[in-house]
């Protein structure tokens, strides 16, 4: 998908400018998926949302199984909620959107599955050999989440009793089965 930004900024530059302009565009691009991968994680550090995105590729680069979008958005709300609050309301989840925004072009969400990912098999490898410099506090960040997740008051009570007040505590708290 940057590689697409990037085709069509030059198609915008080649209506405005003139040929030389066009040409220093495009030798200005990334030339390896790893150098476009380094340019999207620029743009994130610039951003002003770059708390939003920096929380959603970890989760997404080293959860221990791929995420529902209903996980990443109580994943990310977690570390937003106030002491008074008994749970993850609706209210506090990030949209979609802004998520996918804020992550610059690495992630996507699939369509059938609801799975959030990052947009190729290669961004996973950049992460493997890169994510160290990115998120040096990956592990300690996402197990302090799932503690902070554990700790609302909603679970306050214990274990449920029946398979059946499991079920909708699930339903209702996304976070919980991971």
């Amino acid at each position: 998908s940057s590689f697409l930004a990037a085709r069509l900024y030059i198609e915008f530059l080649a209506s405005k400018t003139n040929p030389r302009a066009v040409k220093r565009a495009l030798n200005a691009l990334p030339s390896t998926l790893n150098e476009n991968y380094e340019e999207a994680m620029k743009r994130i550090e610039r951003s002003p949302t770059k708390p939003l995105a920096f929380k959603v590729l970890t989760w997404i680069v080293y959860a221990v199984r791929p995420l529902q979008l209903e996980e990443v958005l109580h994943a990310v709300a977690v570390d937003e909620l106030e002491p008074e609050d008994e749970s993850v309301e609706e209210d506090c989840l990030t949209p979609p959107s802004t998520i996918v925004n804020a992550c610059a072009g690495m992630i996507r969400i699939d369509n059938e599955s609801d799975v959030v990912g990052l947009v190729h098999k290669t961004a996973q490898e950049y992460f493997d050999k890169n994510g160290i410099k990115h998120f040096p506090h990956a592990h300690r960040d996402i197990a302090t989440s799932c503690l902070r997740y554990l700790s609302l008051r909603v679970f306050s009570s214990g274990y449920c009793p029946s398979d059946k007040l499991f079920e909708r505590r699930l339903t209702k708290n996304a976070l919980l089965y991971y």
